[in-house]
């Protein structure tokens, strides 16, 4: 028979070096599937274990929206970061409390300067699609 308490407490245990690895691979360029993963993993921790790292992950995947590194390279890390805060946000729901403020404000610049972009003739293309189109769809299909 499955103890989810025994889970749980194995979970607790390990539970900052797990999310210190998960966070770590945010910054790796991954990609879609990984990206999906990444969320699911961290809003699964958070949800079995204990919240008191959360805002701190939450501000990570803040300050690589933040970041103002435009390059194609860094297109997959910023997508990363949207897929975990918007799985956490997603299964945590009232307990992301009112970090999500800073992080709408975050993503409302992100796809402003996307449109910039557009608007600019300064298209940067990635298999046939420009990058600012990437990033608006990766935002609706996380």
């Amino acid at each position: 028979m499955f103890d989810s308490s025994h889970l749980q407490s194995d979970i607790k245990e390990s539970q900052q070096k797990l999310i210190k690895q998960l966070t770590n691979q945010i910054t790796e360029n991954p990609g879609p599937p990984t990206r999906k993963i990444l969320a699911r993993c961290l809003a699964t921790i958070f949800c079995v274990g204990d919240t008191f790292m959360l805002f701190d992950t939450i501000n990570k995947c803040n300050d690589v929206i933040r970041n103002r590194d435009d390059s194609p390279s860094y297109l997959p890390t910023r997508l990363a970061a949207i897929c975990c805060i918007g799985g956490m946000y997603e299964k945590l729901g009232r307990m992301v409390g009112r970090s999500y403020e800073e992080t709408i404000s975050l993503l409302i610049k992100a796809l402003r300067n996307a449109e910039v972009g557009i608007t600019d003739n300064q298209h940067i293309r990635q298999n046939g699609v420009t990058t600012p189109h990437i990033l608006v769809l990766e935002l609706i299909l996380c």
